[in-house]
């Protein structure tokens, strides 16, 4: 993983989304127009700001005490999944996807 100061990223906690996502290369980490393989891709340097969206504040009071989840810990399950490690033999999945993003969009994601 590289942080690259040209993209913007969504905050995953954000209540409320505001514009719209314009495809293009500048939404690219690296340049899509290389052939890269693994880690080996040049960093883009294309601003991604004036074509994706961005978090907004609803309100700059909200505090999340006293908002706690209304079921049980017993009930809960928090599974952390990365993509590669997920999709590496998934089952179903192509080759040409498998230890990659696209690979997290095949029909069987979740074991049964």
């Amino acid at each position: 993983m590289r942080h690259n100061p040209y993209k913007l990223l969504l905050d995953p906690y954000a209540r409320a989304i505001s514009g719209r996502i314009q495809h293009g290369p500048e939404l690219y980490d690296y340049d899509p127009a290389t052939d890269c393989t693994g880690f080996n891709c040049e960093m883009s340097r294309l601003d991604s700001a004036g074509h994706t969206v961005r978090g907004v504040v609803l309100s700059p009071s909200f505090s999340a005490a006293g908002n706690k989840p209304h079921h049980p810990w017993d009930h809960t399950v928090i599974y952390e999944a990365h993509v590669k490690g997920l999709t590496m033999h998934l089952p179903g999945c192509p080759p040409t996807c498998a230890a990659r993003t696209p690979g997290w969009r095949t029909p069987r994601q979740c074991p049964t």
